[in-house]
């Protein structure tokens, strides 16, 4: 979360007592996620915050190791993103994002993806939109599976 910089979509740094109140904040859910492949184990690359406003899934918080970079795994993980809000009954999947020259590689990334319908943008930020009423297939590139783990601080 430190060193993150091209694959950060807030563009913020927690430091150890931030990274706490976050996790301990009831009315986020966030996400770790660990790669592996023939390759080996990449261990936890990506780290995402979600927050449930409305009826819109605000995904706040999102970075991602550039180890795993031309993986599908950002890409990836914002379809499963998007299937979840839906299955949530959520009509909006919403991404903020901000915008600086450090995080270009994510913002072509996004911009990328067909799945998001609609964007608009102020200043240094974008909300990124997607319409969880249209069809959402996630790609089979990757298998994303689910558990639950505790945090030991």
């Amino acid at each position: 979360l430190q060193r993150t910089n091209q694959f950060n979509l807030s563009g913020h740094s927690y430091d150890h007592a931030a990274f706490k109140k976050l996790l301990d904040n009831s009315d986020c859910k966030n996400f770790c996620v660990s790669v592996n492949d023939k390759f080996g184990n990449y261990g936890i690359v990506l780290f995402a915050s979600i927050r449930s406003i409305g009826n819109n899934l605000v995904l706040e918080d999102l970075v991602m190791s550039c180890r795993v970079a031309q993986k599908m795994v950002e890409t990836t993980f914002i379809y499963w993103l998007a299937s979840y809000a839906k299955k949530m009954n959520k009509s909006l999947l919403q991404i903020n994002l901000s915008i600086s020259y450090k995080n270009k590689p994510l913002q072509q990334c996004l911009e990328s993806i067909d799945l998001i319908s609609s964007s608009r943008q102020m200043m240094d930020k974008k909300i990124l939109l997607v319409d969880l009423s249209q069809e959402i297939e996630v790609p089979q590139i990757i298998a994303i599976t689910s558990k639950s783990v505790e945090v030991k601080y």
